[in-house]
């Protein structure tokens, strides 16, 4: 696991304008994607909308085409200080390795700096080679890294 973080400013250099926070009616398909990208998270239990109370914010990164219905991306954010936390991000498996990890990102960005963050962090699994390296093309610097260990109970 590797613990990164980046400094906020509202420029970015991807396009990211499409991204937008997500409302009650993306929530299920929000929660087909994480379950497809996250089979064991634990984040759709009880359900989106009980994590929004929490304090979560979603982001989307809709399908092309007006009025699609479809989602490429979509991401999790919580925290209302200056250190926010990217906890979920994740891209359709037919539509990973085209660069929408990057815009999708780049719009959690300006939207969390917009709201007055000064820094994201966030946790990824070591060898999780695709998403540490758009991090660290975003900016995120690496800040340590754990070993995660679990036994049988």
């Amino acid at each position: 696991s590797l613990r990164s973080d980046l400094s906020l400013t509202t420029e970015s250099s991807a396009t990211a304008d499409d991204v937008r926070l997500a409302t009650t009616r993306d929530h299920a398909r929000i929660s087909f994607l994480f379950a497809e990208a996250f089979p064991e998270t634990g984040h759709l239990v009880p359900d989106l909308a009980t994590r929004e109370r929490e304090g979560y914010r979603h982001y989307v990164l809709p399908g092309s085409g007006s009025g699609s219905g479809t989602l490429v991306g979509a991401a999790a954010v919580v925290g209302n200080g200056r250190r926010r936390w990217l906890k979920l991000i994740g891209i359709t498996n037919k539509q990973r390795a085209k660069g929408h990890g990057q815009r999708l990102l780049a719009g959690i960005i300006r939207h969390e700096a917009a709201l007055g963050a000064g820094q994201l962090g966030l946790e990824v699994l070591g060898d999780n080679a695709p998403a540490i390296g758009l991090y660290l093309a975003t900016g995120f610097k690496r800040q340590f890294t754990a070993t995660i260990m679990t036994a049988p109970l």
